[in-house]
């Protein structure tokens, strides 16, 4: 007499109607809320060492129709992204050391830049392809650096006297010397673009001038 197998006298499991376990099914507040925590991360630091691995799980938004276009916004809408050096608001990037964004949709959704601006240096850029690229920006931080302490002023930044609009301007770096610029320079850019502006009154102001400013004020 041949014996049975264990698994020929159990039941077979009931077929369920239900529709198979995934993303899709779960409420979409929860969806939301995981979609933040994959796709949202600290805003950029130049400070901070780069890591070789991704900061967000980008391979989520090819998992279907759906799911790109629920998840899409938390990645670029959500977060800041480096401007290009010379290109502005065109191929910005999340990290140094990722790819740029080329697609134009996606480009559409950024709002919140972070822009390294050289002091002491010919800028790359004009007055009016700044504007262009940040007027009506969500976020806007500029990190300012030179080679030499307090060695120039702010002329560069004058580039910046045309931006308009933008919810929050953050200026940060070497700023010693001329803060009251930074000031108006920043409540400037988050005015609305035709509310008058008081205009600044510009002085030349020696290394010395520069240095008591800023550790006497």
């Amino acid at each position: 007499m041949e014996t049975s197998n264990i698994t020929d006298l159990m039941p077979s499991p009931p077929m369920s109607s239900e529709p198979p376990a995934g993303l899709l099914t779960v409420p979409l507040e929860i969806r939301l809320q995981i979609y933040s925590y994959l796709l949202e991360v600290p805003e950029f630091s130049p400070y901070t060492l780069p890591s070789k691995k991704a900061p967000v799980a980008g391979a989520l938004l090819r998992t279907n129709r759906q799911i790109n276009w629920e998840a899409t916004p938390f990645l670029y809408a959500h977060n800041t992204f480096i401007a290009h050096p010379s290109l502005l608001a065109t191929f910005p990037r999340l990290r140094p050391n990722l790819r740029p964004v080329s697609d134009p949709y996606a480009i559409s959704l950024i709002h919140r830049f972070h822009l390294t601006v050289h002091l002491d240096s010919d800028l790359p850029y004009d007055a009016k392809a700044l504007t262009e690229s940040f007027t009506g920006a969500e976020e806007l931080t500029l990190h300012l650096v030179q080679f030499g302490f307090c060695g120039v002023g702010y002329a560069n930044l004058r580039q910046f006297e045309g931006i308009r609009g933008v919810k929050r301007v953050i200026i940060e770096g070497s700023t010693t010397g001329f803060e009251d610029y930074i000031e108006w320079l920043r409540k400037t850019m988050m005015s609305e673009p035709d509310a008058p502006i008081e205009e600044f009154k510009h002085e030349h102001v020696t290394l010395v001038d520069r240095l008591a400013r800023g550790y006497l004020a």
